[in-house]
């Protein structure tokens, strides 16, 4: 074989692995494997495509029992989460080669120990179904130490009021914190705008998802601390029930306490 026929076999070989690779579509997901109790696990869910690949697609994860989402940035893709599953649907992948969706895993009530967390990316192409399997990773939840057993009667609690506009008015119970100044601090979902209320407590808005509320010292005659504002969907026609993820905070024996806001049942 002459060295010209030779460089011609190879450079077809390397031409055609690359075509190959650009063809390739893969899914990954990207998490911590150990978080404390009450802390957010973040999540990101990449995935390698041809840059032309921009049919129909969907990620679908089954979440464990006990846990929430919060979206973060879902790379255009409408998500829902029923009945433990978390679905990502995109009418059309954006038209380039690696596209990142993240969000959040918020712990409600899991108790401390191992998950798993897999899932499934499925697309069109050609007029096939292709179809990715993630295989399953653990992740593990630490028992939080910042609350100790003086702290156990120290709820915060938040109840989901809809309005007739649409609207939904967030109403926050503090109960058992006395004669200690606190923050509360809200993340909203993306889709929805913060009023606040005109209330004794100092509210802030560090940007457009987070707000903090910090109130004042109570006292033994004060039972709780009523906290409310107002979420307002950008979109009238938005009909789920936003996933907020907050905290209570307040500094105690020199260290601070955080304590997760419950969505009251």
């Amino acid at each position: 074989m002459t060295i010209q026929k030779t460089l011609i076999i190879l450079t077809a070989i390397i031409t055609a692995n690359s075509v190959n690779a650009q063809n390739t579509v893969s899914a990954k997901l990207y998490f911590p494997r150990e978080i404390s109790e009450k802390e957010p696990l973040e999540i990101k869910l990449e995935i390698h495509k041809p840059e032309k690949l921009t049919s129909y697609a969907t990620f679908k994860q089954k979440i464990p029992e006990g846990f929430n989402i919060s979206p973060e940035n879902t790379a255009d893709a409408k998500i829902t989460f029923e009945n433990n599953i978390l679905t990502l649907s995109w009418i059309r992948l954006p038209d380039r080669n690696t596209v990142n969706a993240k969000y959040k895993i918020i712990n409600n009530r899991a108790k401390p120990g191992t998950y798993n967390l897999g899932g499934n990316f499925s697309y069109i192409t050609n007029n096939k179904k292709g179809e990715i399997n993630i295989k399953n990773k653990t992740f593990t939840l630490i028992p939080r130490k910042t609350n100790t057993p003086e702290n156990n009667n120290i709820k915060c609690i938040r109840k989901k009021i809809p309005q007739n506009n649409k609207t939904l008015t967030i109403k926050i119970n503090i109960n058992g914190l006395e004669n200690i100044p606190c923050i509360i601090t809200e993340e909203i979902p993306p889709g929805y705008k913060i009023k606040t209320h005109n209330e004794e407590q100092t509210a802030t808005k560090i940007n457009n998802r987070i707000i903090q509320f910090y109130c004042n010292k109570t006292n033994k005659n004060q039972q709780n601390k009523i906290i409310t504002y107002t979420l307002i969907p950008e979109n009238k026609n938005l009909n789920t029930t936003p996933l907020i993820y907050g905290k209570l905070s307040f500094i105690k024996k020199n260290k601070i306490i955080n304590i997760p806001v419950t969505d009251s049942k």
